[in-house]
């Protein structure tokens, strides 16, 4: 436990390795993980599109978008060294929809996601992913 301007916060004690390790409360997360998130947060938005009253082609490229992260996510998994990565995506997507389920219904809501939208764009972005053409 270390004691730093009145807070306490609870920090592992790092053996020396060759590795550095992350910073202190950064994520973590395999990408294969962001990955399987960004493709069910593209399933949520394009789910919203009677609400926006987008285009069913602008539907159709975000569900198509969706399984784009999806496949790359079950690519990095398998870079990952994870034995069944199709499952283990699979797996993720379920129980990630569960905690998006809803999180994009409302603007306000939508603007309190935002930094998880520029986060997938740049994400695909950089895997190749997008930007998705009509």
């Amino acid at each position: 436990m270390i004691r730093a301007g009145g807070w306490i916060c609870l920090a592992p004690v790092v053996a020396m390795s060759p590795a550095a390790p992350p910073a202190f409360g950064q994520n973590v997360k395999p990408i294969s993980t962001s990955l399987a998130e960004c493709a069910v947060i593209y399933t949520e938005i394009a789910g919203l599109r009677p609400a926006r009253r987008r285009s069913p082609e602008k539907q159709e490229l975000m569900y198509a978008g969706a399984e784009l992260f999806a496949e790359e996510a079950v690519r990095q998994a398998s870079a990952e060294g994870i034995a069944d990565p199709e499952a283990h995506v699979r797996d993720l997507r379920a129980d990630l929809a569960t905690k998006w389920s809803g999180r994009m219904s409302s603007l306000l809501k939508l603007r309190e996601n935002v930094d998880w939208i520029e986060y997938c764009a740049a994400l695909g972005e950089d895997r190749g992913l997008l930007p998705l053409e009509d």
